[in-house]
């Protein structure tokens, strides 16, 4: 266990010695094993001294304060560093409507993100039995290809040394090894969805249908993973050619993608979500809505709270509705550097930056009516999932100016204009985009 432990550490990075790495420690045999063994590749010098990083989820009482003593006394006889979280997991779930297991997740991952700033890695205790967990659980959420791979070896900072071996094998070199741990007693509690699985599932598929469940679903998840890999080769080529991506969107080629074989769509899908910064699970519903979307007249739209998906001309635009236009500001010149400009005199009062209303009305440059913004942001076909995210620049009284509609008539220049002022859009998305 020691040697394969070792050799996978050299393969990330063969000539640095001084890997950072934070074992996530919970006290139990999985992960005080890996914290053993990490402990001993600093000891044959080919790591820095490790950390370990325990979670208290305040779920269990009295049995979450003896844990989180035991930890800590386990680290200071190894003498390492400890970092401590406390979770109030009970209150998040009940604020975001959430199951246990997934509230613990978020918060954990959540605190992830600045732990790994500090290290090069984050070691995780998982092993084959959980591995086998996950492909199960997620066939049966309807995951596609990449929830039935199930648990990667390596994904960003954080690295499952122990992926290849059992639960009972870890379990075994923890006593061989004299590695004390405590047990987790929420563990047989058959509430979570993991525990059914494990406890009630796994044992009644291994009695009635296939004793060996967990080994056929590490083989199949290893195959699945094969041809995932060739797949992602062949969709990296596709995607350099018919997607645009930026911060907070991605465009695609909508004729060239329809065109794809059905798996590179899915993959292309799941890049383009990727690049603007939203994650996209491909299960069935979600993939047939956007599906119908993108076969659509153009203009159709699919969106939640985080992203939409829509069409225009021959683009589908992917917006990721926390990033887009984030960068996006409007500055004056009396210089020229754009084509915008206005009559300074005709202005009343202070300028400021505003986030454009469609109800709001506007007098487009050579108009003499005003018109609301939803049609002027029509008549420039500007796509609809982008409208409510433009900006505009207002004065006291009335927009002088809209982001990729122009100037007010009621500021344009005439006869008797002395002083003009002249507008620049930076990191305007409508360029990156059309």
């Amino acid at each position: 266990m020691y040697n394969s432990y070792k050799r996978f550490i050299q393969s990330l990075d063969p000539y640095n010695k001084d890997l950072r790495i934070a074992v996530s420690y919970s006290g139990g045999a999985d992960s005080g094993v890996l914290l053993y063994l990490t402990l001993k590749l600093y000891e044959d010098g080919l790591i820095s001294r490790p950390a370990a990083v325990y979670f208290n989820h305040n779920l269990r009482g009295k049995e979450s304060v003896s844990e989180e003593r035991f930890v800590k006394k386990t680290c200071a006889g190894y003498g390492i560093d400890i970092i401590v979280i406390n979770l109030d997991v009970l209150s998040y779930a009940e604020r975001k409507s959430l199951t246990i297991e997934t509230a613990a997740r978020e918060l954990r991952y959540s605190d992830y993100e600045m732990i790994a700033r500090k290290f090069d890695f984050i070691a995780q205790g998982h092993h084959s039995d959980d591995n086998a967990e996950t492909v199960f659980f997620n066939i049966m959420r309807g995951a596609g290809l990449e929830g039935a791979c199930g648990i990667k070896k390596i994904r960003g900072a954080f690295i499952r040394p122990l992926l290849e071996f059992t639960r009972s094998e870890i379990s075994d070199y923890a006593r061989r090894n004299r590695i004390e741990f405590v047990e987790d007693s929420s563990n047989i509690k058959t509430e979570f969805s993991r525990n059914r699985i494990r406890n009630i599932i796994f044992p009644m598929i291994e009695k009635e249908l296939n004793r060996d469940i967990k080994n056929s679903l590490n083989g199949f998840s290893r195959s699945l993973t094969e041809a995932r890999d060739y797949i992602n080769k062949i969709s990296e080529k596709t995607f350099s050619k018919i997607v645009r991506s930026s911060a907070g969107f991605s465009v695609i080629d909508q004729r060239r993608f329809v065109d794809l074989e059905p798996v590179l769509r899915t993959t292309v899908l799941q890049k383009a979500f990727k690049s603007t910064g939203c994650l996209y699970s491909p299960d069935k519903i979600k993939t047939a809505i956007i599906k119908d979307v993108i076969q659509k007249n153009p203009g159709s739209i699919f969106q939640t709270a985080d992203y939409s998906v829509s069409t225009h001309g021959n683009n589908i635009i992917i917006m990721n509705k926390k990033e887009f236009c984030s960068n996006t500001t409007i500055g004056l010149s009396e210089k020229r550097r754009s084509e915008f400009f206005f009559d300074v005199s005709k202005v009343k009062g202070n300028l400021r930056t505003d986030k454009i209303s469609l109800n709001d009305f506007f007098i487009p440059f050579g108009k003499k009516k005003a018109e609301k913004i939803s049609k002027v942001l029509s008549d420039k076909k500007i796509p609809p999932a982008l409208r409510e995210h433009m900006f505009c620049l207002r004065d006291d009284e009335k927009i002088i100016f809209i982001q990729g509609s122009g100037i007010s008539s009621s500021v344009g220049k005439d006869d008797v204009t002395e002083n003009i002022m002249y507008i620049n859009v930076k990191n305007d998305i409508l360029k990156k985009l059309f």
